[in-house]
């Protein structure tokens, strides 16, 4: 994949073409979105839409990830960090315009090959012809996510953890997602954020302590048959925007 490097006065970014669609670097994109660990950033991708490149850097040629169109918009709508919809609006109203004007590149040395090889220049109709496809999808799914966008930045506005009653609530309100506390109680618990039975039923597993997505308060009282503790869990701002897609498609049949 032949790469071409866009930068503007706040961001650099390396992008290619694969197949007519536009793919980025994971790692400057999580280096721009203020994301520190970009393994853990791709396990919440698409992996369709996830592909490997050997890439000449200043430590010689690597093996780098890069991510589809898709993917980088699910890790704009992740981050907190205030460029985040800088970063976005470059992306869709600079870089990918320039991708797409020809179907590809047109760098220097592109310029030169369609010089000299009028094959090169049928391989670019042939490029423009798939990614004029492609604009329509990717135009639908853009709106597609506009409300996943609102949850988002509703979501930043706030830092404190919520109850998983109330996260459902918002969810109802602004992802049109009736599914109620006790559902997704039994989400959490099916997919591995929250043990299932015994003393420590619906409290987070640590991994996810850890990484942010959720905090547990606990009270502890005196009863008849001796000394008790309740564990509440609450899900954080990160792990509201980080789920949130998770969720959305679990129970996408039951918009409201």
């Amino acid at each position: 994949m032949d790469l071409e490097i866009f930068r503007n006065s706040k961001f650099e970014i390396r992008s290619g073409l694969m197949d007519g669609e536009p793919y980025f670097c994971l790692s400057d994109v999580c280096k721009i979105l203020d994301l520190d660990n970009s393994r853990q950033a791709k396990t919440r991708l698409d992996q369709k839409g996830v592909i490997s490149n050997d890439t000449l850097t200043n430590g010689g040629i690597q093996r780098m990830d890069f991510i589809n169109e898709p993917n980088l918009y699910r890790l704009i709508f992740q981050s907190r960090k205030p460029e985040a919809e800088a970063f976005q609006e470059w992306v869709f109203s600079a870089v990918l315009p320039a991708i797409r004007k020809h179907g590809g590149y047109l760098t220097p040395a592109k310029i030169e090959e369609v010089l000299n090889d009028p094959d090169t220049i049928i391989a670019l109709a042939q490029n423009l012809k798939a990614e004029r496809a492609k604009r329509e999808q990717l135009e639908a799914e853009k709106a597609a996510n506009a409300g996943y966008v609102s949850f988002a930045k509703s979501v930043e506005a706030s830092v404190d953890s919520i109850l998983i009653g109330n996260y459902a609530k918002l969810l109802n309100d602004r992802r049109g997602i009736s599914i109620g506390q006790n559902r997704l109680f039994d989400f959490l618990r099916a997919s591995g954020y929250l043990i299932s039975g015994g003393a420590r039923h619906n409290v987070p597993y640590q991994k996810h302590i850890e990484n942010g997505y959720f905090e547990v308060t606990t009270q502890t009282f005196a009863g008849s048959t001796g000394t008790h503790q309740k564990f509440t869990p609450k899900i954080t701002g990160k792990g509201q925007v980080a789920l949130a897609d998770e969720i959305v498609e679990y129970f996408k049949g039951e918009r409201i």
